[in-house]
């Protein structure tokens, strides 16, 4: 499955394929796909939680917002069948 990621900010959507985190300064971690900033927490431990969400947004197939060629599918439309899956990462 492909996954899009819409960063905190708004600014930027990015095919993820692998996902980290890593340490900015004594009081901000962010998680990066390729080198790109998707979002910045002020603990590992936040980070983590939004990395565990991810991890299962992508194992339950759910939890995305899901959007086709004329825009977002409503909650009840069938998701198996012509999405796209989009994760946003959370504000702090």
């Amino acid at each position: 499955m492909d996954l899009w990621i819409r960063s905190q900010d708004k600014e930027i959507l990015i095919l993820a394929s692998h996902l980290d985190i890593y340490h900015v300064d004594k009081n901000v971690y962010a998680i990066e796909e390729s080198g790109v900033d998707l979002g910045n927490y002020k603990s590992k431990e936040r980070a983590l939680e939004v990395l565990n969400t991810i991890e299962s947004c992508i194992q339950t197939n759910s939890g995305f917002d899901l959007y086709s060629r004329t825009g977002i599918y409503p909650n009840d439309y069938n998701k198996k069948w012509n999405y796209v899956p989009v994760y946003e990462m959370p504000k702090e």
